[in-house]
């Protein structure tokens, strides 16, 4: 029987940073479908919804533009797995990533409760902020 190679650090990375991404769409996908197709909604008022959403562009904003700076650039003579295993690059790349999951959770659960599209809007920049975050930017 043949040992099980380890995951290398960028393709654990990568695995990371797209199972936040695709949770937060499923998570987005779910509530269009409870309240757009079956109906459903919990009818809080609307402030809720702005205040989610307020929350979460604050959110958004502080990973992006505050935290995302932060995150070492990788040396042109460094391998990609070597750059992933640095505690300081893979530290701030979750906690960035952790930042702008939460805003999106944030945002989604807004729009549950209100059926606000403004808390859909941040939701789905949330989703564009962890994109544009994503491990082969960083890797750049």
């Amino acid at each position: 029987m043949r040992a099980t190679q380890p995951i290398a650090a960028a393709s654990a990375t990568r695995i990371i940073h797209a199972a936040l991404a695709i949770g937060l769409v499923l998570v987005g996908a779910t509530f269009v479908v409870l309240l757009r197709v079956l109906g459903r909604s919990f009818r809080f008022g609307p402030s809720i919804g702005y205040v989610t959403a307020g929350l979460a562009v604050v959110n958004t904003t502080v990973a992006v533009a505050f935290l995302r700076p932060r995150i070492p650039q990788r040396r042109a003579d460094q391998a990609l797995d070597d750059y992933w295993l640095m505690n300081e690059v893979r530290g701030a790349s979750i906690i960035v990533w952790a930042l702008i999951e939460g805003a999106g959770l944030l945002s989604w659960v807004g729009y549950l409760l209100t059926g606000r599209l403004v808390s859909a809007a941040t939701a789905v920049l949330a989703i564009w902020g962890l994109i544009m975050v994503r491990p082969s930017r960083l890797e750049c």
